[in-house]
């Protein structure tokens, strides 16, 4: 019977064809919100929903992982990062760094032990011939007057040598990466202080909550696409001793989900 009537049947099966692709197109869509698969009249479930409209800041959080080989590096660049991001509106319902901000920056030191704010204090005090120098020309020039101003106390005998081997070993670094064609950040911190930093003050966070797209298979993918994007364009790349990644809820679901299509 297909064989009499080929033609007859080719038409219909195109036919059928076309119409099965355009009822697909307007009836079938994906949906990758995992929340969807399992009964939301569970207890476990409820309790969860409880717990995410009490805080709802924990939602579909995107985590953004700030390392640098300097703490200054680190803060100044999740400090710009954050800014950056939280200007995407389209992308971000809310950026915010849970160890920066205001309230640190002023409140900071209550934070802290006795103990930890009185080599603070110590270390800012024995600092304070270059924290002026400095704070009256903040520049290459004025890094060198601070320099020599030490080395002018260490000739007149007001300065002990050992107090300013910590700014002299960290600019002398620096500047011999620099005639090695490489990049050593010079650290603030480091230099005024003498203070090896702590792993932890190399990590900086932002917490992001973005838009999620659940008609694709990385609902995420947009919002980690806008933060690698606005790093390249900062310069917080490897190449200057920086290394942003993403990590948290939304960016594991987007893993798993990105085996269907691999």
């Amino acid at each position: 019977l297909s064989r009499r009537n080929a033609a007859a049947v080719t038409v219909v099966v195109l036919l059928l064809a076309i119409l099965g692709g355009y009822y697909a197109a307007g009836h079938f869509s994906i949906d990758t919100d995992i929340d969807k698969l399992i009964n939301p009249d569970l207890p476990w479930r409820q309790q969860e929903k409880a717990l995410e409209t009490a805080f709802p800041q924990n939602v579909d959080l995107l985590l953004v992982v700030v390392d640098a080989k300097t703490p200054d590096q680190a803060a100044d660049g999740a400090a710009a990062l954050a800014e950056k991001l939280a200007a995407e509106k389209t992308v971000f319902n809310s950026v915010r760094r849970p160890d920066g901000g205001d309230f640190f920056s002023k409140n900071g030191l209550l934070f802290l032990s006795k103990q930890e704010v009185q080599d603070f204090a110590d270390q800012l005090i024995s600092a304070q011939p270059l924290i002026g120098t400095l704070a009256a020309d903040p520049s290459l020039r004025g890094v060198f007057d601070a320099l020599d101003l030490a080395a002018q106390g260490v000739i007149h005998g007001d300065i002990e040598p050992k107090e300013i081997d910590g700014p002299l070993s960290t600019v002398a670094q620096a500047s011999a990466a620099a005639l090695a064609g490489k990049h050593e950040p010079l650290s603030w911190q480091v230099m005024m202080t003498g203070r090896k930093p702590e792993p932890l003050e190399l990590r900086r966070f932002i917490l992001t909550q973005p838009k999620l797209d659940y008609n694709d298979v990385e609902p995420g993918a947009a919002a980690t696409a806008a933060i690698h994007d606005a790093a390249g364009q900062l310069g917080l790349t490897p190449d200057n001793g920086v290394r942003v990644r993403v990590t948290g809820p939304v960016a594991l679901s987007d893993a798993e989900f990105s085996t269907l299509t691999n």
